[in-house]
């Protein structure tokens, strides 16, 4: 089989429909994980295909189990080490050959490297919804309200965006094409690729999300992204020696905003709380309240209107201020809330934050619906 003769045009949400259900819910492995290594490995696959002989594919079924097995494995193994960060060194495909090898029937006839963005956006979107998401106020954000507002806040090709609730990666995706097609649509795929690498930034807590996020910029033609595994409201937690906040740290140093005061930017350098972004979009959870006293000293939004701190506070509300400080002066932001941060009596404090802190170009009330069925809090 070769690279030419793959299938460009299916439906990858039947595909992974038909692999959790023919397969994967009787193999007792986790879907989501054992579904991902295999895009993962058949995506690394079509990429070394151009330079074989023939452009020939390796990802496939072979007469026998095991001889599949270990060409699967194997393509995985060098996979991890050709996009490291997405899965551990000593990971492997937790299938029997047999089961793995009907899962690669259902695989080996499309091509993934370079499909549709929006193609895989979808069937990703069903594979985490269906498996992952909506335990913690965390949803997708219907891609017509992230190309909304993708389009309001009009990313230009040198302003560096980032999400830091960001989930699959939706905003920065959308907010890649955009600039794509506005700004660099006579470009060659060469600039394109530079503009993926260097200026779009994700964060968050949800490691399947996250690696939805980095695969989806892999397909996009981007073999290196800024998405990290952090939690983003509290920056304590990106100290340490471990590989990915270590990175997590180099990458971002640049980006950290730049005080004339020494000890403010002395300080600013090892906490992380300031930083210069362009243009920032996202979709924090709604759900779970914080209670942290000690993460409580970082935020004016954790006191209540007599400057004491409070004994809880939602998530979302934390999140309009860590936005905010990730920001540049005259940047630009959309988030998304839930409307009672904008029109209830008792979060009057937190409006009149807002009217000091920034300009509101605009609120955009969204359909109650628009979230269903994953949630019908108006937004």
């Amino acid at each position: 089989m070769t690279l030419s003769k793959l299938k460009t045009e299916y439906d990858l949400k039947k595909i992974i429909e038909a692999l959790e259900e023919l397969v994967l819910a009787g193999s007792g492995a986790d879907s989501f994980t054992e579904i991902f290594k295999l895009i993962y490995a058949k995506l690394y696959d079509e990429k070394e295909a151009k330079n074989r002989t023939e452009q020939e594919v390796l990802f496939r079924k072979s007469t026998e189990h095991q001889i599949t097995y270990d060409t699967i494995n194997q393509l995985f193994s060098d996979a991890k080490k050709e996009w490291p960060g997405i899965f551990e060194p000593h990971e492997k495909i937790n299938l029997t050959p047999y089961h793995l090898s009907i899962c690669i029937g259902e695989l080996e006839q499309i091509k993934l490297l370079g499909a549709s963005l929006q193609i895989m956006d979808k069937a990703f979107e069903y594979l985490l919804t269906s498996i992952a998401k909506g335990s913690r106020g965390q949803y997708f954000t219907p891609r017509n309200v992230v190309d909304m507002a993708v389009k309001m806040l009009g990313p230009k090709r040198n302003e560096n965006v980032i999400d830091p609730a960001c989930g699959s990666g939706g905003f920065l995706i959308h907010a890649m094409w955009y600039v794509w097609q506005n700004e660099l649509a006579d470009s060659d795929k060469e600039v394109k690729i530079d503009y993926a690498r260097k200026h779009l930034y994700g964060i968050d807590f949800d490691e399947k999300a996250v690696k939805i996020a980095r695969a989806l910029m892999l397909i996009s033609g981007d073999g290196r992204s800024h998405v990290f595994k952090l939690n983003s409201l509290d920056t304590r937690e990106w100290q340490g020696e471990e590989a990915e906040k270590v990175r997590a740290r180099a990458e971002l140093q640049p980006l950290l905003y730049g005080f004339e005061d020494y000890p403010k930017n002395k300080e600013n350098q090892e906490k992380f709380k300031y930083l210069n972004f362009d243009v920032l979009l996202t979709n924090p959870p709604f759900a779970g309240e914080i209670h942290d006293q000690i993460l409580f000293k970082d935020y004016e939004l954790a006191k209540n209107e007599k400057g004491k701190y409070k004994n809880k506070i939602e998530r979302h509300i934390l999140f309009i201020e860590r936005c905010l400080e990730m920001i540049r002066p005259g940047g630009r932001m959309a988030i998304v809330l839930p409307q009672g941060v904008f029109n209830n009596t008792n979060m009057q404090q937190i409006r009149q934050f807002l009217f000091d802190k920034a300009k509101i170009l605009a609120v955009v009330g969204l359909q109650v619906n628009t979230f269903k069925p994953h949630t019908g809090t108006k937004t």
